[in-house]
């Protein structure tokens, strides 16, 4: 990208001599240009990751959630308190939230054959395997699961079925048409998998790994779950929900949300102080290629000034030289970091992601800044320099 963009600029035919002095001088070590930017680039592409690019994939996954995504989730509750639970909710202007049972439950065997962590070699599947799943029963799917393989049971339907949840299968080598095993309180509980369910597990509601329609699972002992969205001012609200259900245990997303949030920027931090290293590589870089170069630009610069150039035009071409370098080394750098987060934000936080245009803006005004100003000074000895003692070594 780099080789391109330098063929690119010495296309047009510049009139100002200063501008044609720069690009010329870059054509010429093309070679060690493109070893200069890239060198910086990595270092500028690296900080902008971890400032623009990381801004704009947690802004692009809050924009993502629904308005009304909840933000508390309550677990624990018993069966017997289903209803007042409601009631409670209702009795203080809230909607009563949908409650979801939960059994616990080991996955013991996929198609008879014994399931155990020390069989899977990715670190995420040994977790699973040694785990155990909340499961629960529904007779009708939740708007954020969709079929991906198989059919959702109807109503009446046959009770030895499991849909399971497709990151979960792919992890675990589960397929269509496997039977699946759970110990359950110390029952064996075995059924057919007819799906598998894309979830969207950052909706923030109730969701599960593996579900059963009716009939399967409800002689076990089961508690229930909830979540729900608490309107703003209205914190007083759990600790009475607390008190008069005291059993229950109440999980503040936001909360939970915000403390993430604040370890990132920690991390973040630290991770741009040691890319400040790199950065500074890319500078060391820049001062070598500058110190080999020193007597080809003095006495370039002698012949220049010999030939009627001031000073001011070779100050000129000196800083269009490395703002170039510069500006070319932060739109590269840019470039990559907009790729690399439009990748992250795709494959992992499986998000539709334009990055924003001022992540180039920064790059190539910053780039072409601290690149001109470093290199202008690592060349000032060539203008200081009296034309005719470099003319009279030369001779």
């Amino acid at each position: 990208l780099t080789w391109a963009v330098l063929r690119m600029l010495a296309v047009p035919r510049l009139r100002d001599v200063s501008w044609r002095l720069a690009v010329t001088g870059l054509g010429r070590r093309r070679l060690g240009t493109v070893l200069q930017v890239v060198a910086l680039g990595v270092g500028i592409m690296a900080l902008l990751t971890l400032t623009v690019i990381r801004n704009d994939l947690l802004r692009t996954w809050r924009e993502s959630l629904p308005a009304d995504a909840p933000d508390r989730f309550v677990i624990n509750i018993q069966p017997d308190q289903a209803e007042p639970l409601r009631g409670f909710f209702a009795a203080h202007g809230l909607p009563a939230p949908a409650l979801f049972p939960i059994v616990r439950g080991r996955l013991v065997s996929i198609n008879e054959r014994a399931v155990r962590p020390e069989d899977y070699e990715d670190e995420r599947a040994r977790r699973l395997a040694s785990r155990e799943f909340n499961l629960s029963w529904a007779s009708r799917m939740q708007a954020d699961n969709r079929i991906v393989a198989g059919r959702w049971w109807g109503e009446g339907a046959h009770p030895g079925q499991f849909s399971v949840e497709r990151g979960l299968a792919e992890a675990l080598g589960i397929r269509l048409g496997d039977r699946l095993a759970f110990d359950v309180a110390g029952t064996p509980v075995a059924a057919t998998v007819t799906s598998l369910r894309r979830v969207e597990w950052d909706s923030f509601n109730v969701n599960f790994f593996v579900l059963a329609p009716p009939g399967l699972l409800e002689d076990f002992p089961a508690t229930y779950v909830t979540s729900f969205r608490l309107p703003a001012g209205r914190t007083v609200f759990l600790n009475a929900l607390v008190g008069r259900f005291p059993n229950i245990a109440v999980i503040d997303v936001a909360q939970a949300l915000a403390q993430v949030q604040a370890l990132m920027d920690q991390a973040a931090r630290a991770v741009q102080f040691v890319f400040l290293f790199t950065l500074a590589a890319g500078l060391v870089v820049l001062y070598a290629a500058v110190a080999t170069t020193q007597d080809e630009r003095l006495h370039q610069a002698a012949i220049l000034r010999t030939l009627g150039a001031n000073r001011a035009q070779l100050n000129r071409a000196h800083l269009a030289e490395f703002a170039v370098i510069g500006a070319v080394a932060g739109f590269v750098a840019a470039s990559g970091a907009a790729g690399l987060g439009a990748v992250i934000a795709r494959r992992y936080l499986h998000l539709d992601y334009l990055p924003d245009p001022a992540v180039w803006l920064v790059g190539v005004a910053a780039g072409a800044l601290g690149v001109a100003a470093a290199g202008w000074l690592g060349t000032r000895r060539a203008l200081e320099t009296p034309p005719l003692g470099v003319l009279r070594r030369i001779g």
